[in-house]
């Protein structure tokens, strides 16, 4: 069947617009063919031929045409599409299966927990021995040495007790109790802790020891030469020269005596000195802090002052009753004067006697009532030092054990 020129043409147009004009726009290289078909129509209908002769199809295939235009057109929008719907999907199991990993975690998690519950209770089972709830230190020291095989002291005990009993009842509860591993840990650590204050000790006894020495060397506590007795004798000449007045009773009713008159002639001379009993107190004092003189001379130099001093108390007793007697107008009885300044010489020489002859025997002359006390409690040596260092010592170690103690 042949069409017409024109009617070919307009066949054609109406059945390319059915296509729509989306397809068209599109792809416009698609309908190329076709344009040059139309081309060809109305080249061929300016010359008068027919538009079959140029491959113009008939109306049935003209629509077979347009049903594959569109059908190719909805699978590049299918395939374009196509992408975005498979990431979605995608996505969403991902989602899925993150969750359930989540749910397959917390459930191991939980029974985890419950697996460690349960070998606490049990373990807690094995200390309380009797099932009260609660376990008291002699069962933490039991339980302890039985599973570890080992002897505990009831310090480390304690310590213990101290470190895990959050309540400060003096007891575990179950929530307490942190199991044998973890009261291993703790144990160790003591351990530690003791050695390191075993090695700080002797480091500390170490300096203790240097310093000793080094006291010793500086303070001459060492026994007395010869020479240091001899020395040791002669401070207690103070008070000796100082007691005189004391005795002038005695010196006057025995001019002829020797030794009286040694000890005038003496007592003579020490006057003549100006400040001589000021002079001779400085001097003592100041020879008695010095650390490299041997003790016993020291101590004596020490004594012979403090009994010196001594004798300003029944001076000033003396000066206090004779001013009452004269503004009372009764005399004092001179012999009872001469008797009491006899006994103070006499109690002041048999002073002198003891300390003279104990220093001689190389021993410190100790024995006089309050004055030798006063004295031994003045005097540095080498034992007072390593006293006061073993007493911080001992210090240091109650503050370890109260503050320092695991808790």
């Amino acid at each position: 069947m042949y069409l017409t020129n024109g009617a070919a043409l307009a066949f054609l147009l109406s059945s390319v617009a059915t296509s729509g004009t989306t397809a068209f726009s599109t792809s416009p290289h698609r309908y190329a063919p076709s344009l040059r078909t139309v081309s060809s129509i109305q080249h061929a209908s300016s010359h008068g031929r027919p538009a079959a002769a140029f491959g113009v199809p008939s109306p049935s295939t003209t629509s077979l045409f347009a049903v594959d235009i569109q059908q190719r057109e909805e699978k590049e929008l299918k395939t374009t599409k196509e992408p975005a719907v498979v990431a979605d999907v995608d996505v969403e199991k991902l989602k899925a299966m993150a969750q359930k990993y989540r749910a397959e975690a917390a459930a191991l998690e939980a029974e985890r927990a419950q697996e460690v519950a349960e070998a606490a209770e049990r373990a807690f089972a094995k200390f309380d021995q009797n099932s009260d709830g609660v376990i008291t230190m002699s069962e933490l020291k039991q339980g302890l040495e039985t599973q570890l095989q080992t002897d505990l002291s009831q310090e480390r005990v304690e310590a213990l007790m101290r470190k895990f009993d959050d309540s400060g009842d003096g007891k575990l509860q179950l929530e307490e109790f942190a199991g044998v591993e973890k009261f291993k840990v703790a144990l160790a650590e003591m351990a530690r802790d003791e050695k390191k204050r075993s090695s700080e000790l002797l480091a500390v006894a170490q300096r203790e020891e240097e310093a000793y020495n080094q006291i010793s060397e500086i303070l001459n506590d060492r026994p007395p030469t010869n020479t240091d007795k001899a020395l040791s004798l002669l401070p207690y000449l103070f008070p000796l020269l100082d007691s005189l007045p004391y005795a002038n009773s005695l010196l006057v009713n025995h001019p002829d005596n020797p030794a009286a008159q040694l000890l005038a002639a003496a007592y003579f001379a020490y006057q003549s000195v100006p400040l001589s009993g000021f002079l001779a107190f400085l001097s003592l004092s100041f020879l008695s802090g010095v650390p490299r003189i041997n003790r016993l001379v020291r101590y004596n130099m020490l004594q012979a002052m403090y009994l010196d001093v001594a004798l300003f108390v029944p001076g000033v007793f003396a000066l206090l009753v004779g001013g009452a007697s004269q503004l009372t107008g009764q005399a004092i009885p001179a012999e009872l004067v001469a008797s009491t300044n006899t006994a103070l010489f006499a109690t002041t020489l048999a002073a002198i006697l003891y300390s003279s002859i104990s220093s001689v025997a190389g021993q410190e002359p100790d024995k006089i009532p309050f004055v030798s006390k006063i004295v031994k409690d003045r005097m540095p040596s080498v034992e007072m030092f390593k006293d006061w260092l073993d007493e911080q010592k001992s210090s240091m170690d109650d503050n370890d054990k109260n503050g320092n103690g695991l808790k």
